[in-house]
């Protein structure tokens, strides 16, 4: 994954000084001691299901270049939105990108939906409904994502796979097309996205889930239609 590379400037959105990295034998033993206990010993929160490992992740005999285990603090990503009107490309949100070796697509972009202000004037500004020709699987790690006022809880994730239709529900639809369009803060909400150019595949357990929204496609019910054929 390079950081960074799918921005439309010079200074990435995603920039290096924001990421940690290993910088010695060292500092990574002493990284290692830390989370060793956590990292070899993992349980889920139901307690139903455990694992142990017999040595970190971690315990590496060399790294080559920057090719290294690292984090990066997604509270220093710095948003960039339009300040007039309309929607920018999505790829603004662009985390991190694996490129392909065909030129303007990724196997996979990691795109995040940070608190961040929304200013757009004459615009829906929510995403719109569309198609696309890449994958969408969409997560939600706290507050409410803007384009699914019900349903769509910290914690899920939504699939849309290439060229399947999605959108706002209704309730997220008539609000913003009745809002008064002051400047607004969308705070409090982290959301995330894997982007591929592949089809992702659900594993059986996850289809048959007892967590899966078996009529997920029951929010875009109650549309009127605002326009003649």
């Amino acid at each position: 994954m390079a950081c960074g590379q799918n921005t439309t400037s010079a200074r990435p959105m995603s920039s290096r000084r924001s990421t940690a990295w290993p910088v010695s034998q060292s500092r990574l033993s002493l990284l290692e001691a830390e989370l060793s206990p956590s990292i070899r010993n993992w349980s889920s929160s139901s307690g139903k299901e455990k694992s142990s490992l017999s040595a970190s992740p971690l315990d590496a005999v060399a790294w080559h270049g920057n090719l290294t285990a690292y984090k990066y603090d997604l509270a220093r990503f710095m948003v960039i939105n339009t300040v007039s009107f309309d929607h920018c490309d999505p790829s603004i949100f662009t985390v991190l990108t694996s490129p392909s070796g065909q030129a303007g697509t990724a196997n996979v972009d990691f795109v995040i939906f940070p608190p961040r202000w929304a200013v757009a004037e004459d615009t829906f500004r929510p995403p719109w409904f569309h198609r696309n020709t890449m994958s969408e699987l969409m997560g939600l790690v706290r507050g409410v994502y803007d384009a699914k006022a019900e349903g769509f809880l910290p914690g899920g994730m939504s699939l849309h796979n290439a060229m399947s239709a999605h959108g706002p529900d209704v309730t997220t639809f008539n609000g913003a097309s009745n809002a008064q369009l002051q400047p607004h803060k969308i705070d409090g909400t982290l959301a995330f996205m894997l982007e591929s150019r592949y089809v992702f595949h659900p594993t059986t357990y996850a289809m048959h889930s007892p967590q899966r929204q078996p009529n997920y496609d029951a929010v875009w019910n109650g549309f009127q239609i605002h326009h003649t054929r």
